[in-house]
């Protein structure tokens, strides 16, 4: 009986110690273009969100990104893709673009909403261990309607941590590097590290 109750408790601590949370990442009100560009045809980005400003480990349920501008977007991009990947490197240091990892978004038609407030993505779960994160977009066939959509960033002053690129004609656009990191939210469930506890 007592190793019974003794289970019960563990498996009870272990669900009070994973936690639902949101982690905003920036809190720049400078807008630009990305990660969501309608005012070019085609756009894509990459962006490295660092592992001490994500925190614990856990799974990713969605992302948001804050969209500055007001008024309604339906159907402002034909074709939208989002990827996760953990990456070692903290720096961008080359234009070109890199295998993006798991797609957990692919949308038809976004909608990018009202505008002045965060603009969230119900993802394909994301297993994160830990490590820097590469969030990368890739928008196709953007009809150019207005409004077109203004994000906000923060600057990442002297480190590249993103890669940015658009274009009328080109597909895919070409890339240049950037510090111009759009501000994100990650939805997940985390787990605080914790000590074992020890054996009855």
């Amino acid at each position: 009986m007592k190793k019974i109750l003794l289970v019960m408790f563990a498996l009870i601590i272990a669900s009070l110690l994973l936690a639902q949370t949101d982690i905003t990442i920036g809190t720049g009100t400078t807008t630009g273009r990305y990660p969501f560009n309608d005012f070019y045809v085609y756009s894509r980005s990459q962006c490295i969100y660092l592992e001490n400003e994500i925190g614990n480990p856990g799974t990713i349920h969605k992302l948001r990104w804050f969209r500055n501008d007001t008024g309604a977007d339906a159907n402002a991009i034909g074709t939208t893709q989002s990827w996760l990947k953990t990456v070692s490197t903290a720096v961008i240091t080359d234009a070109n673009w890199e295998d993006p990892g798991t797609m957990v978004a692919e949308i038809s038609n976004i909608d990018l909403g009202a505008g002045n407030a965060w603009y969230e993505i119900d993802i394909t779960d994301f297993a994160y261990a830990g490590g820097n994160l590469l969030v990368s977009a890739y928008t196709q066939n953007a009809p150019f309607t207005t409004p077109h959509s203004y994000w906000r960033y923060t600057a990442t002053t002297g480190f590249n941590r993103c890669r940015l690129g658009n274009s009328d004609s080109v597909n895919p656009p070409t890339l240049s590097l950037s510090t111009a990191r759009p501000n994100l939210q990650i939805n997940m469930t985390t787990s605080a590290p914790t000590t074992a506890p020890n054996p009855a």
